[in-house]
């Protein structure tokens, strides 16, 4: 009994020193535009170059993901595997800066609270399609991924990678 009694406090103590190390931390992540301008008014093709118009948007997502729990699903995984936080928002330009929109209200910045190293992955999506307008249509698409480490973070979206002229 005494055995028994001597590993279960054993293992009570491994539990809890683990819950010691898995602290979180906090991070707080401002999304600034490259490129001054926006609804894209194309003026050039070789290479793309357009002006930005009020009302444009950049669509934004931040996921903190656990990977080494997503790996060991192994096979197909589903998308919300080993997923911790995830926050969806947009950049909208309003002719003369940009500003971040959660859910219809303006903000600065998205704040994670998470356990550091996990994977930071923002997307984001820059779309121009002009009704009937097939000359000024593209569209920027951009993945990024990093550690999650405590601070404040401006993430620089680069307007001027834009890529899929249909011509």
């Amino acid at each position: 009994m005494k055995k028994l009694f001597l590993l279960l406090c054993i293992g009570i103590s491994l539990i809890s020193c683990t819950k010691i190390n898995d602290t979180n931390v906090s991070a707080r992540y401002f999304f600034e535009v490259s490129t001054p301008s926006s609804k894209a008014v194309v003026t050039g093709h070789d290479p793309l170059k357009f002006e930005c118009e009020a009302g444009d948007e950049i669509l934004i997502e931040v996921e903190v993901v656990d990977m080494m729990e997503r790996i060991g699903a192994g096979g197909y995984i589903p998308q919300d595997v080993g997923m911790v936080f995830k926050s969806s928002c947009k950049l909208l330009y309003d002719g003369k800066s940009w500003n971040l929109d959660k859910d219809g209200e303006k903000t600065s910045c998205i704040e994670v609270t998470a356990k550091e190293g996990l994977t930071v992955c923002v997307k984001y999506d820059f779309w121009n399609q002009p009704e009937g307008d097939y000359e000024d249509w593209f569209m920027l698409g951009r993945r990024r991924e990093f550690p999650l480490k405590a601070g404040d973070h401006t993430i620089v979206l680069d307007l001027s990678e834009a890529i899929g002229m249909v011509e």
